[in-house]
């Protein structure tokens, strides 16, 4: 028996029967014929004029005709040289039941399941083929073959290579040419099989999944005229269905065919069976009947063909986004939340210069006053998913949808609508207090804290940040003042519903300024509510004026140097100052003397005014000389303005005027 293996194109050596024959294997998958030793018989045993098949050969072999049920269209062939032999009674049924009653052995040749003692037959060998270049093909019908999808196994990529196989020596393969040896006794056909086994595995790649299979089972030997069955055995070995499977014999030279189960189609001296499918593990036996005519060796090269279709995939790349968002937890009407946002690249390309845009609704406000925010994502590979949060707060409760868009270079854009519930308020915070001090002054300012839910509300902590330019002077309600972190805390216990309390604080003005108090509500260190209190500090202008000398009644004629002191009792700069001293009727003024003050007259008496401004604690000083001038009584009145006095400052001293009569 012969087999070939269907494989990558190449060089395949075969042992077949004794006979060493090469064959190349790129268009169709061939496998050599079991060649068959005819032998001269001695005397023909034939002698009731029938064949194996139990057909009338008409008591010569020109008379031969073939069974119809075996082949409708078997060619003439040329007369045998040597006379058939008479067919047995065992033969008769063969042609209808080919295998269930199988025909006694002619010659030693015995068919299928016949047993017989074991011979002296040459081993045969698996032989594994290392491709080579390709060689010559042997000579081939010159007909023109069917039409057929051949294996074009030269296309594969990398086809792998197979171990070399060794020489056979020289004793184990005898000249095609030459005949077998006679074997001396009939081999079983289960041994036969066995020994005359043959594959050529030189391994398809591993993408390969058609791989088909060619054996052949032949006796041994045969003798002129009398006929042997071989047989033809394809099988998938692969693990994919092969298409389309036609097989191809010659009818061998130096023989006379007599007919085929199945039944083939003959093209010139070509056999050609077409099978169709053969799924996985499927498997077709093709038998063929012939009579030998000579003695010599019988063989033949068989040709599988079978449709090969192939696949090419391009994997095409692209980035392909998809985001998603919502809160972190549950949202409260006038408390900061975490919007969550998800974005992720789900395609199979990097994404570059990704960001997500988040449009706000109205009512929900961000720390940065804007109501379209664009985070930068930056680089978005394959596969990769990244959260962004933005914090924001709502002012009222009910609904609220935030718009949000995903992009990136070469990506279609995605984009989401979070629907987001806010629920109202459980606390509120408040604040009250003087909204503008002066420096130097001090404050009290209120934090209340009231639960306006249905539901007892948790125990929270109220913290105040006091901003500098503020000093802290007291608290009340268990108030805590960290003069590191310049804050005041208290620890606020669970409110029962509608009701409230008050923290209390007093401040001290130390810089002016509009200066924040930052007062947050949290609980558990997260802060649930803020606000922020501004309290306007602001500096102020004081002029202190002052007269000093006169010590009692002044005589008419009697002079006296009045001191005049100006002096900024303020927190701000005098600009604008100016003090005019007005004397009674009974005085006038004669000289002034001072610096830092100008003196001019006026319909009253003197004008100072300072230079310069008067800064806060600077005092100026002016000396004026005034004489008795009649007698009376009067006061001498010092009116000081200047820029933001709310009102003149005044000072007055009272002066009596008299003569030397009195």
């Amino acid at each position: 028996m012969g087999a070939a293996l269907l494989k990558a194109g190449g060089m395949t050596t075969a042992l077949v029967g004794g006979a060493f024959a090469l064959f190349q294997a790129n268009a169709a998958v061939e496998g050599s014929l079991a060649a068959a030793a005819v032998l001269q018989p001695a005397a023909d045993p034939f002698a009731d004029g029938t064949d194996d098949f139990g057909e009338d050969l008409g008591g010569s072999p020109e008379a031969a005709t073939l069974d119809p049920g075996w082949f409708e269209d078997a060619p003439a062939s040329p007369p045998p040289a040597q006379p058939p032999a008479p067919p047995t009674a065992a033969d008769a049924a063969f042609g209808n039941e080919l295998w269930a009653n199988p025909p006694a052995a002619v010659g030693g040749a015995p068919l299928r399941g016949e047993p017989a003692a074991p011979a002296a037959a040459t081993p045969a060998r698996r032989i594994e083929v290392t491709p080579e270049p390709p060689a010559a093909e042997p000579a081939r019908d010159p007909r023109p073959a069917p039409a057929a999808v051949d294996f074009d196994f030269d296309s594969w990529a990398d086809p792998p290579a197979a171990a070399p196989a060794s020489p056979p020596p020289a004793d184990a393969f005898p000249a095609e040419s030459e005949p077998a040896a006679a074997t001396p006794s009939p081999v079983p056909r289960s041994s036969q099989s066995q020994s005359n086994l043959l594959e050529f595995d030189d391994r398809r790649p591993a993408d390969a999944a058609v791989q088909l299979r060619v054996q052949k089972e032949a006796p041994p030997e045969a003798k002129p005229g009398e006929s042997f069955v071989y047989t033809i055995v394809v099988k998938n070995v692969g693990d994919a269905v092969a298409r389309a499977v036609s097989v191809e014999e010659p009818v061998p030279a130096g023989v006379t065919l007599e007919g085929t189960d199945p039944q083939a189609d003959l093209l010139g001296q070509t056999l050609r069976w077409t099978l169709g499918d053969l799924p996985p593990g499927g498997e077709r036996a093709l038998n063929v009947k012939v009579v030998p005519n000579v003695a010599g060796t019988v063989g033949s090269v068989t040709a599988v063909r079978c449709d090969l279709t192939a696949a090419a995939r391009t994997a095409v790349l692209a980035p392909r986004l998809a985001l998603s968002a919502g809160p972190a937890g549950p949202v409260r009407a006038g408390r900061p939340f975490d919007l969550r946002i998800t974005v992720s690249n789900v395609g199979t390309a990097d994404a570059p210069a990704a960001a997500v845009r988040t449009v706000l609704p109205a009512g929900v406000t961000h720390v940065s006053g804007e109501r379209d925010l664009v985070y930068d994502v930056g680089l978005l590979k394959a596969g990769q998913t990244r959260e962004v949060s933005l914090t924001v707060a709502a002012d009222a409760p009910g609904p609220v949808d935030f718009q949000c868009e995903l992009t990136g270079a070469g990506a279609a854009p995605a984009s989401t609508v979070a629907a987001v519930q806010v629920d109202r308020r459980q606390l509120t915070l408040t604040r009250s207090g003087p909204r503008t001090r002066f420096l130097g002054r001090t404050g009290e300012y209120k934090n209340v804290v009231t639960n306006v839910s249905q539901a007892p509300a948790p125990p929270v902590q109220v913290v105040e940040t006091v901003p500098s330019g503020l000093k802290f002077a007291s608290a009340t309600a268990g108030g805590r003042f960290d003069a590191a972190a310049r804050t005041v805390s208290w620890d606020v216990p669970a409110l029962p519903p509608g009701r409230s309390t008050t923290l209390g604080v007093t401040l001290e003005a130390e810089a002016a300024g509009q200066l924040d108090s930052v007062v947050s509500l949290q609980t558990g260190g997260r802060t649930e509510a803020e606000l922020v209190a501004a309290t306007e500090v602001r500096g102020y202008t004081a002029v202190a004026p002052r007269i000093e000398g006169l010590n009692g009644p002044l005589a008419i004629g009697e002079r006296v140097a009045v001191l005049v002191t100006l002096k900024n009792t303020g927190t701000d700069a005098a600009s604008g100052l100016f003090a005019d001293m007005n004397l009674p009727a009974s005085m006038r003024a004669l000289l002034y003397d001072g610096q830092g003050l100008e003196a001019e007259a006026t319909d009253h008496g003197i004008r100072l005014t300072p230079t310069e401004p008067l800064a806060p604690g600077a005092t100026v000083t002016a000396e004026v000389l005034v004489e008795g001038a009649a007698a009376g009584e009067g006061a001498i009145e010092l009116i000081v303005n200047a820029d933001h006095l709310p009102e003149p400052a005044r000072r007055s001293e009272p002066v009596r005027v008299y003569a030397d009569a009195e």
